[in-house]
């Protein structure tokens, strides 16, 4: 009598589509906002807020497509 313990299955990383997105701030960034003008320190935050908007409409549309 053998003891055959079931295969494992070998680790399959996630399509991208299924990965979390991961917002990366550098710190080199967060360093040079101290030495910003207003204006320039609502530039950033504009660009932010525009790549946060496509993120979460992306991640609305994988949501609806699981759906």
């Amino acid at each position: 009598m053998s003891s055959a313990a079931p295969a494992k299955k070998p680790y399959r990383k996630a399509p991208p589509e299924h990965r979390e997105l991961r917002l990366e701030i550098p710190v080199s960034r967060l360093e040079q906002e101290e030495s910003l003008t207003d204006a320039e320190r609502m530039k950033l935050l504009q660009q932010e807020n525009e790549e946060l908007r496509k993120r979460l409409a992306s991640a609305t549309r994988r949501t609806e497509a699981l759906e």
